[in-house]
């Protein structure tokens, strides 16, 4: 008798599990959805004037990718998040980042993707015209 039962409780479970599973296989194909939009990490990241007059591009990325593209940057040990990265062509590194030394050629400015919205971060170098990593990092928005 209690085999039966709990036969019959584990076959109304399969269900059940089946449900689950589907969900987040779902959830993991359709990817993340974003807390910011990509305008609003735009509009944290570059003033509206260096929108209109410089080349800039937007992408909505994981930490852990982020950082295994940049392995300069050092490692994170933190849980993984989403960030937007807004890559900029030319000289836009923040005032008094690199004072003395030669005017930047790019540069990436980072908003965690999370209320409220704020820049979290910088890079930028002296080589190169556009961020060596950037077009390979993958745009999950």
């Amino acid at each position: 008798m209690a085999r039966n039962v709990i036969a019959v409780r584990l076959r109304s479970l399969v269900p059940v599990a089946g449900i689950a599973l589907a969900v987040v296989l779902l959830v993991t194909l359709l990817g993340h959805h974003p807390q910011l939009s990509r305008q609003e990490a735009i509009d944290v990241a570059l003033s509206r004037q260096a929108q209109g007059t410089t080349h800039h591009a937007v992408k909505l990325v994981r930490e852990s990718d982020l950082e295994r593209a940049t392995p300069e940057w050092g490692k994170y040990s933190g849980p993984d998040f989403f960030v937007w990265v807004v890559a900029v062509s030319g000289d836009y590194a923040i005032r008094g980042e690199y004072m003395g030394g030669p005017p930047t050629t790019w540069t990436i400015l980072l908003v965690n993707d999370e209320r409220p919205a704020r820049l979290s971060g910088t890079l930028g170098d002296v080589q190169g015209n556009w961020p060596p990593f950037f077009d390979r990092l993958v745009d999950r928005s």
